[in-house]
């Protein structure tokens, strides 16, 4: 794992456990690569702060001890459809229409951030 990597899943994390009730969505291009990123963020996570695994093909979702509940969906064949989250964390291969839809799944949250995480180049 790179230290960027690292340095973003700590930032993360830190979010995560100090923001009560927040609704967030990992998205990534295919939902093989979401599985990958929900295996990542268990392996970092406090196993004291997990309330909850949903681990079913496409459908991980982890709940934290705090009430956040973190959600993992492909952004492939309409995988942000019907989503909502107060933060949408996103990858630096995401396209401008991509991008658009992303508005809209935090257009029901007052408190929409988004973050983009830098994959390090080859």
């Amino acid at each position: 794992m790179s230290t960027v990597t690292l340095m973003t899943h700590t930032a993360l994390i830190g979010v995560l456990l100090s923001t009560p009730s927040l609704r967030v969505l990992v998205t990534a291009p295919t939902l093989a690569i979401a599985r990958v990123r929900y295996l990542d963020l268990t392996s970092f996570l406090p196993q004291s702060a997990i309330v909850r695994e949903r681990h079913s093909r496409g459908r991980e979702r982890i709940t934290l001890n705090n009430g956040t509940t973190i959600r993992f969906a492909s952004r492939a064949n309409h995988g942000l459809r019907g989503r909502s989250a107060d933060l949408a964390v996103i990858d630096d291969n995401t396209t401008p229409s991509q991008l658009e839809a992303l508005g809209l799944v935090g257009a029901a949250s007052s408190r929409f951030h988004t973050l983009v995480i830098l994959t390090p180049g080859d």
